[in-house]
């Protein structure tokens, strides 16, 4: 399951009137903002197994007529590879102090904990594979992208994960529409797997068990 790190930038400019202050004497921190952006897309596009996200974005002063003087945004990095993430975050960091150092903008940077990404128990996973083909279905293991509660689960006992498809891959907010039929399959898996453990039947064993 992959791990994922925040970064909790903020660039400060100076807040000066739009109408008078030329173009090239502005210390934007939006326009600086929109820089960054740009600069985490790329890097986020340009490393496979890794997503990069901006999260959030506030503007201070929030008037039209303002040139804006400073700005905080977020930026989510995800991945089940713990080197691929946290060299992105070095990157993202050198990127943005870069984009400051040119636009002449204060830069502040927090990092969050960033935790190592969670495996899931052999024993429980081959169950998995074992409930998945009984239903009929194609085996396929995949990382999850998401970070979920398991992870903090994994901590006590071990662990394992099925998911279920949904249309054109969105799994999340309105977009996201998932089968019924898809739903019932899944609960059927999972109903198997929790059945052989509780039961004592399953020949192969969560290794913490």
């Amino acid at each position: 399951m992959s791990a994922s790190a925040i970064l909790r930038v903020t660039l400060t400019g100076q807040a000066a009137s739009a109408a008078t202050v030329p173009m090239s004497g502005r210390r934007d921190a939006l326009a600086g903002t929109a820089a960054c952006i740009l600069a985490a897309e790329g890097i986020g596009l340009a490393r496979e197994n890794v997503t990069v996200t901006v999260v959030r974005l506030d503007v201070e002063p929030a008037p039209a007529f303002v040139v804006t003087g400073s700005t905080t945004f977020g930026v989510l990095v995800h991945s089940s590879d713990d080197a691929a993430r946290r060299a992105a975050i070095d990157e993202l960091d050198t990127a943005f102090r870069d984009v400051a150092r040119r636009r002449q903008l204060e830069i502040g940077i927090e990092h969050s904990v960033d935790p190592d990404a969670t495996r899931c128990d052999p024993g429980i996973v081959c169950l998995f594979e074992r409930a998945v083909e009984a239903s009929g279905h194609p085996v396929v293991r995949l990382a999850q992208g998401a970070t979920t509660d398991a992870i903090n689960l994994a901590v006590l006992a071990p662990i394992g994960s099925v998911l279920i498809r949904c249309r054109d891959g969105i799994g999340w907010g309105p977009g996201g529409i998932v089968d019924p039929a898809d739903i019932a399959v899944g609960l059927d898996v999972l109903t198997d797997v929790v059945s052989a453990l509780a039961s004592g039947s399953a020949t192969t064993w969560p290794s913490g068990r």
